[in-house]
């Protein structure tokens, strides 16, 4: 009898379970995506106080697709999903990263030490996942190609019935690395499915609920950036 797996028959495995966990994702995201992008701008136009009509969105990675492709082109991966373009008088943009989510990671609220040895700090709430790469440093290089403004630059973690919209832009992201949260320095985590991740603080994300009109605003930019625009 076996009473313990080799490490390499864990890796086997966990390579394995990260396959299995990004299918189900790529599943989940192109039934829910798009319902997402909709419900978003539709809650934005109650708190900016205009009409439904007013707030359009665009598939924004695929245009960058076609002019950079993403197999030749790695920084172009990070591409936001959307843009929102946001009619005040003059329009108004902003570019959001749908990250829909079934489950939080809730070892962070009391934090710990899990099965397999991992520390866990105590957020004292729940967390979101995110992955450090492909997805965090992919955004970010596409961020510093462009030039496109890091507030402007949205991730939103939506519950997959779409009852809930936790926001946060990139900037904010990047100030977590840096400087951590309420003292304690953001969790890098490989557990799980072996993919090294991110683990973003729920309370550190905003509920839709609470934006306000000069928040929402704060956070978009007078120019749509397109793939025409680089030098």
């Amino acid at each position: 009898m076996r009473w313990m797996r080799g490490s390499n028959e864990i890796e086997i495995q966990h390579k394995h379970d990260y396959i299995a966990e990004r299918e189900d994702r790529w599943r989940m995201a192109e039934k829910g995506e798009e319902p997402a992008i909709k419900e978003l701008a539709r809650r934005l136009s109650n708190i900016l106080q205009i009409d439904e009509e007013c707030i359009k969105y665009y598939r924004f990675d695929e245009k960058w697709f076609e002019q950079y492709p993403p197999d030749e082109n790695n920084w172009v991966r990070g591409c936001p999903d959307y843009s929102l373009e946001i009619n005040l008088g003059n329009n108004r943009y902003s570019y959001v990263e749908i990250k829909l989510k079934a489950v939080e990671f809730k070892k962070t609220v009391k934090g710990g030490t899990t099965k397999n040895g991992s520390i866990v700090p105590k957020y004292g709430c729940t967390s979101y996942y995110l992955d450090v790469e492909p997805v965090y440093q992919n955004i970010q290089h596409f961020a510093e190609r462009t030039k496109i403004d890091k507030v402007s630059i949205w991730l939103a973690f939506v519950r997959n019935d779409l009852s809930e919209f936790r926001l946060i832009s990139l900037a904010c992201i990047q100030e977590l690395i840096k400087d951590g949260w309420n003292g304690i320095a953001l969790c890098r985590f490989g557990e799980g499915y072996g993919q090294e991740t991110y683990l973003i603080p729920k309370d550190a994300t905003t509920d839709i609920s609470e934006l306000t009109r000069e928040m929402v605003i704060s956070a978009t930019m007078e120019t749509l950036v397109l793939p025409q625009s680089l030098p």
